[in-house]
């Protein structure tokens, strides 16, 4: 399903004191945490959801909904490298 993500030695660090298996891929919980991300929500728009789904893509382990940029409605941050490239992927292909 997902491949494992490299987490930081201070991630990591932490992660250990409260028993996480550092050798398991990261939540994505975890995973906003590491790329720093400010205020998000795991839960992501069904409506966005469904359109990535649309378009071939299951962005539900791969994104958050980050409120950091734009604070009142939010807006999809990846916390993968799939979701980096999906992102890279839809605006190349939004602006050709």
């Amino acid at each position: 399903m997902n491949e494992p993500q490299h987490i930081s030695s201070a991630l990591k660090e932490v992660l250990e004191q409260f028993g996480i298996d550092v050798n398991q891929p990261l939540t994505v919980d975890q995973a906003a945490i590491q790329r720093e991300y400010g205020v998000y929500d795991v839960a992501l728009p069904q409506p966005w959801v469904d359109e990535q789904m649309k378009a071939g893509f299951d962005p539900r382990a791969h994104f958050v909904w980050c409120y950091d940029e734009c604070k009142i409605f939010g807006e999809p941050a990846p916390v993968t490298e799939a979701g980096d490239g999906w992102i890279a992927w839809q605006d190349k292909t939004n602006w050709e």
